[in-house]
């Protein structure tokens, strides 16, 4: 949830809960003051009639019931709410009563009546839905004898206050609607100061900070604007340092690389001719040769193996930092990657055959990696196959849009306690000083990383003294017809 949000619903509960708390003690307030004032007025009403009452009741003794309707006829147009008219002794026997309804034969108001009607004072109580008022009648004498009883309906007050329950509830529904259109005004105008600062923030974290950043006024918000100007002169500062070492250590790098493959590409050409002699040199093709010399060239040859095995690691690693996609023949790669170890391979006599399936894969990589997968794979099948064949076929896998490259020899194999940690950093087949075979135990772990890089995977499947297998999967953008469908050395 937004600050803007949580601000909007802030203030418009508060609004809300203001408006609502004001109305609700207003219309109590109104509400008493309306019962109060209404029963004021009928009281008020009671004393003023009731000794006319009493006058018409004791003059008129002849026709007084005749008298008498037709004054509290005259009092009832006065007063709507006046629904009866009694006058009763002291005693509370009832003497007259006007409507002869049946008021009177409520126990309650009986019992109100007869326990008031002595009183020397006015006694008024809400009994049910009427409001009763006894008012004494005392002569200039003092003397007490009769008592009125007015009795007025006040269910029509509670009524008309009902209804303004109505009118007070679209009050407060109208508040309500106020109350969100000023709880949005307030977090838009608190808020607007804080999204100009936010704004001038994702400028910064997208790395412009060519954009001054301020704000007018004297407040926290300006404070705070001053301090991402600050912070934006000092990032601008440092981005321009950091740009410009980062050009020198682009340069240097690219120096550095260009040298080390350059460097690595000459060593390896020499090399190549040197192993070569010294296989002839070691078969005897070059004349006979003593035990003592067999046993010096041995050395020779190992230590020159290492020498290849370390230079062909540094191109690997070279070829890591290298990343130029593009679309690649699998058929020209995998050509390219055995007319490189022809020599090598006629020299141990081993056979290598690669069949395709009819059809050439057009693979996205870089070229280099894609070379560096194929030719570590190969050469290891090389190295570790002193005699037979080296089977390398390709399959297509339609659909998953894949293409299998499978490399099978008859070479030495690999233990299994070996299998599962053969793509960890540095692990070899023989890990001791005097080991036959050189290498710095890093060639299938980059292998690995390469085939990542382009969504493709890697499995070694091996038995020692019985060959590997090792098969490789990678996606292939399309297939193409193809003429040749064998590369056979």
């Amino acid at each position: 949830m937004s600050f803007k949000l949580r601000l909007f619903i802030i203030f418009t509960t508060i609004i809300i809960t203001m408006f609502l708390l004001s109305g609700i003690v207003f219309f109590y307030q109104w509400k008493s003051f309306t019962i109060k004032s209404t029963i004021q007025n009928l009281r008020n009403f009671s004393e003023i009639y009731s000794p006319r009452v009493i006058k018409v009741y004791m003059e008129n003794i002849a026709n007084k019931k005749f008298f008498l309707k037709r004054e509290i006829y005259y009092e009832k147009e006065k007063q709507n709410n006046l629904e009866d008219v009694i006058i009763v002794k002291t005693n509370g026997i009832i003497n007259y009563e006007f409507q002869n309804s049946k008021i009177t034969t409520n126990s309650e108001i009986i019992k109100f009546i007869g326990k008031n009607a002595i009183n020397y004072e006015v006694s008024s109580e809400i009994i049910g839905k009427s409001f009763i008022t006894i008012v004494p009648y005392i002569d200039k004498w003092n003397r007490h004898y009769y008592s009125t009883v007015f009795i007025y309906r006040v269910d029509v007050v509670y009524g008309m206050i009902n209804r303004y329950i109505y009118y007070f509830i679209g009050l407060e529904i109208f508040f309500l609607i106020v109350a969100v259109i000023v709880g949005y005004l307030l977090s838009r105008l608190t808020t607007k100061r804080l999204e100009e600062l936010e704004k001038a923030a994702l400028v910064l974290e997208k790395g412009n900070f060519e954009k001054e950043i301020s704000l007018e006024g004297n407040d926290e918000f300006t404070h705070i604007a001053k301090i991402l100007e600050k912070l934006r002169g000092n990032l601008r500062e440092y981005v321009d340092r950091l740009n410009i070492t980062i050009d020198k250590l682009k340069e240097s790098s690219k120096l550095k690389d260009e040298f080390l493959e350059n460097v690595s590409h000459e060593l390896k050409t020499p090399l190549t001719s040197i192993i070569g002699y010294i296989d002839y040199l070691e078969t005897g093709k070059l004349g006979e040769i003593s035990e003592q010399q067999k046993n010096a060239i041995s050395k020779i040859k190992v230590n020159t193996a290492k020498l290849s095995e370390l230079i062909s690691t540094l191109l690997l690693i070279q070829d890591k930092y290298r990343n130029k996609i593009e679309k690649v023949s699998l058929y020209d790669i995998l050509n390219e990657v055995c007319s490189a170890y022809k020599d090598i391979i006629i020299r141990k006599q081993l056979r290598v055959e690669c069949n395709f399936n009819e059809s050439d894969y057009i693979i996205l990589a870089d070229r280099e990696k894609l070379f560096s997968i194929f030719q570590h794979v190969l050469e290891n099948a090389i190295k570790f196959t002193d005699k037979g064949e080296i089977k390398v076929t390709v399959e297509n896998i339609p659909v998953k849009k894949r293409v299998r490259i499978t490399f099978k020899d008859t070479g030495i194999g690999i233990p299994e306690e070996k299998l599962d940690k053969i793509f960890e950093k540095f692990v070899q087949l023989d890990g001791s000083r005097k080991r036959r075979f050189g290498g710095v135990g890093i060639g299938l772990y980059t292998v690995k990383e390469f085939l990542d890089e382009i969504s493709g995977t890697i499995t070694i499947s091996s038995k020692e003294n019985q060959g590997s297998k090792v098969i490789i999967e990678i996606p292939y953008i399309k297939s193409t017809e193809l003429k040749k469908i064998k590369i056979s050395l």
